[in-house]
């Protein structure tokens, strides 16, 4: 199997250039790049998540600049006529520099910076994660980008499509000529392009379900400290349809997507030393949303979510004592010498559910500003009250793991 890193060097020039010194990673540092941006220090005057949010659409699908950081993740499996499988990840996260106060209007990604003196002044940045694994051929495409939102080159927001019509409204959230937007007069159906030297995509989404709000009504607490919490709501099924490109080759493909959002200004408690985060996506039209923050003894730590979302499209939240997840074995990564989960069995006793998931290729580790383990896999099982079986596939996210684990 390969990895083919496609990373878009000349964004990140122009960011060195700039002097954006929160993205040059601490080489003598072990700790996770994304700790030390994403972790509980540096909160400045930035808003944060104390109580549950009284959430509004359209306008919650847009930027929050009076936060410190959020992002933009959508992740999916799809294939051609002939059975031919990909999956794929396409990330934007918002990175605050200094504090700003949110603006009130549908634009909510619009904001003034007092005094800027500079075109290419800006107190946030982007960044971008566009992955594709093309399973038939076992390879793993990954590719990054970063600029700051001036002069056009990344932004979010949700706009009306035309001045005098206030019923129609756009989402755009774009990092040069990687990002989604809207297609109609709404919200969705949503575009989602990306493309890099070897590998892209160009795919139209359109949502099967409603919003999940996760956790607590949408307030996820991630520490024991008041604000220590984030926003965050899903989207849990969007059927999909497109294009995939690999080297020269194109593939029509239809399939299903995830979309998360989440915004915050701090995030991990220490002691929560890495993550198993599962979405996935079931053949009786169910899907499972579980966090695992685990803890240094490797156990499931308090501040885990989860949820699940029946077909008709109605969720329940799964608390961590109702999860049990064992790691079936590991996978040594050539490239970090860290070894990963590589499959595992989940049992939701309250759900009469027992899941085996598996990646559905072993190399799928993302060497990048952030280190992490971020895929497509499989699943089968049983739902035992009946005897039916259940398969599906969905997305992994494993971060925060030491080499010679």
């Amino acid at each position: 199997m390969k990895c083919v890193n496609g990373l878009a060097g000349g964004l990140v020039l122009v960011i060195i250039l700039a002097g954006c010194d929160p993205f040059k990673q601490n080489k003598n540092q072990k700790v996770p790049f994304f700790t030390q941006v994403f972790g509980a220090g540096a909160i400045w005057n930035f808003q944060q998540a104390y109580r549950p949010h009284k959430f509004s659409f359209p306008e919650d699908y847009a930027a929050h600049p009076g936060f410190r950081h959020e992002w933009w993740h959508f992740s999916g499996n799809v294939d051609t006529t002939t059975g031919q499988r990909f999956g794929y990840e396409l990330t934007i996260f918002r990175v605050a520099l200094s504090a700003q106060t949110e603006g009130k209007a549908a634009s909510a990604a619009s904001f003034q910076i007092a005094e800027n003196t500079s075109d290419w002044r800006s107190d946030h940045s982007y960044i971008a994660h566009f992955t594709l694994t093309d399973i038939a051929n076992e390879t793993f495409y990954y590719s990054e980008r970063i600029s700051r939102d001036a002069m056009g080159l990344a932004g979010a927001g949700v706009y009306f499509k035309e001045q005098q019509d206030n019923d129609s409204i756009n989402l755009r959230v774009w990092l040069a000529d990687w990002g989604v937007e809207s297609v109609g007069d709404e919200i969705f159906p949503l575009r989602l392009f990306a493309k890099d030297k070897t590998f892209s995509i160009d795919l139209v989404l359109q949502n099967e379900k409603p919003v999940v709000l996760q956790g607590n009504a949408g307030l996820w607490q991630k520490g024991k400290m008041p604000g220590n919490a984030a926003y965050y709501y899903s989207i849990t099924r969007i059927s999909t349809v497109g294009i995939v490109g690999v080297g020269t080759k194109t593939y029509s493909v239809a399939g299903d997507s995830w979309f998360d959002r989440e915004w915050s200004t701090t995030q991990l408690d220490e002691g929560q030393p890495s993550r198993d985060w599962f979405r996935l996506q079931l053949s009786d039209k169910r899907e499972i949303m579980f966090y695992a923050s685990r803890q240094g003894d490797n156990s499931i730590g308090e501040y885990s979510i989860g949820s699940i979302v029946a077909a008709n499209g109605e969720s329940q939240t799964l608390s961590p004592d109702q999860v049990e997840i064992r790691v079936i074995r590991h996978w040594n990564s050539p490239h970090s010498n860290i070894a990963y989960p590589s499959a595992w069995k989940i049992s939701i006793p309250s759900e009469s559910l027992v899941l085996q998931v598996t990646s559905m290729i072993a190399d799928q580790e993302l060497n990048l500003s952030s280190q992490a383990w971020r895929g497509a896999v499989k699943v089968s099982g049983k739902q035992k009250s009946t005897g039916s079986i259940i398969t599906g596939y969905g997305h992994v996210e494993l971060a925060g793991y030491a080499p010679d684990r």
